[in-house]
């Protein structure tokens, strides 16, 4: 589904930041960080080990232009992209989902999604369609006509897996 490609983005390889004595690249701390894997592997219990510049809460190193007051060696890593899911308590509004920024916001306190909260399999295929709804509004809201079969489609690509 390309709307999806151009939407989420795909994993990326790129350079993160490690300090290191003896580190030939200048670096600054920098507020804010995200989880990064080992090119080829996925999340982990584990420690993140090296971090890259994101909205998390925390710190990491970012290339400093003008020498830096740390020094680092750049690592190969696999950085997550793309859109998160969040279920957000939000009884005022009608829609099942949202597109906030980078966020899908599921509506938790939505009545249809209360309805399925015993059934793990209805709950599970609600989410999916909420979502596709709300990146087809998303799709849409910048002027251009959204395809009015996206949804269908999205639920198609789901089904045959």
């Amino acid at each position: 589904m390309p709307e999806l490609s151009e939407f989420f983005g795909f994993r990326s390889r790129k350079k993160v930041l490690v300090a290191s004595e003896d580190g030939l690249t200048g670096a600054d701390t920098r507020q804010g960080m995200e989880e990064t894997f080992p090119i080829g592997e996925g999340s982990s219990t584990r420690r993140p080990g090296p971090v890259d510049e994101g909205d998390d809460p925390g710190e990491a190193l970012s290339p400093a232009k003008d020498g830096g007051t740390e020094t680092a060696d750049p690592v190969s890593r696999t950085a997550r992209q793309g859109p998160k899911i969040a279920f957000v308590d939000a009884p005022d509004r009608i829609e099942l989902a949202w597109v906030d920024g980078n966020i899908v916001a599921l509506n938790s306190a939505h009545p249809c999604y209360a309805k399925t909260r015993n059934d793990a399999q209805a709950r599970r295929l609600l989410c999916l369609f909420a979502i596709a709804g709300a990146i087809q509004r998303f799709l849409g809201s910048d002027g251009d006509e959204a395809d009015p079969h996206f949804v269908d489609r999205m639920m198609a690509a789901w089904g045959a897996r």
